[in-house]
């Protein structure tokens, strides 16, 4: 089966082709403010380097959240555009476990180690998850503000790896020596196949219609002036 994995939950705009758990290509930039224009293209582009065509598609994964609203919005609303016309189902990953998974590929983890994975928010907050080596939660997804006393009682008993684009202000608190920051675990779509499969052999697919971005927090916006 071909699936199509999108990636739009920070900066970075990122879209692969896997048949089953084979890459077959990707596309990625770190160009700000930029999804709405690239990733519609990079869609393009994966299909006409790799010579499939979108009807071949058996199911779009897309992460799910949280993370910049814009990104999440595009993303989500050209996974259940293609899910819709396609007819395919629409698989939603969370983002921090998309993290997670990248911190496994690319860095060694042992079995008794955890991964925490943050999403930058403001100031000194992160949308945070940990997980264990086998990606289990052991805390969900929630809102984090960082103090040089955050994770104290994991960093004790553990080495704590910690992946995101929250990990360049957590790094400047935390100085446990159980503290593992990875700087260059980027978020891409790459590392989403797997979670993908499982969730489709599941059949735990979304709802096209009525999925919606997990922001964690409304987004809020500033009233308009009143000239009168």
């Amino acid at each position: 089966m071909y699936i199509l994995c999108l990636e739009t939950a920070t900066s970075r705009c990122s879209v692969s082709l896997f048949h089953n758990n084979i890459l077959l290509a990707v596309k990625e930039s770190d160009e700000l403010n930029a999804h709405s224009q690239r990733l519609s293209a990079f869609i393009l582009e994966l299909f006409q380097q790799t010579g499939l065509q979108p009807i071949q598609l058996s199911a779009v994964a897309v992460s799910q959240g949280p993370g910049s609203y814009t990104g999440l919005r595009i993303g989500m609303s050209t996974a259940k555009g293609l899910c819709y016309g396609l007819s395919i189902p629409l698989i939603l990953i969370p983002t921090n476990l998309i993290l997670a998974k990248a911190c496994l590929h690319e860095c060694a983890v042992a079995s008794d180690e955890l991964i925490c994975s943050m999403i930058d928010a403001r100031r000194m907050e992160v949308y945070h998850s940990i997980y264990d080596a086998r990606l289990n939660a052991v805390i969900e997804t929630e809102p984090h503000i960082l103090t040089d006393k955050s994770y104290q009682d994991y960093l004790e008993k553990s080495i704590v790896h910690f992946v995101g684009d929250g990990v360049a202000k957590a790094s400047t608190i935390l100085s446990h020596p159980s503290a593992r920051f990875h700087n260059d675990v980027l978020l891409s779509s790459r590392y989403m196949i797997q979670l993908a499969l499982d969730k489709l052999q599941r059949n735990d697919v979304d709802d096209v219609a009525y999925s919606t971005p997990f922001y964690l927090k409304e987004f809020l916006t500033k009233p308009p002036k009143s000239y009168f």
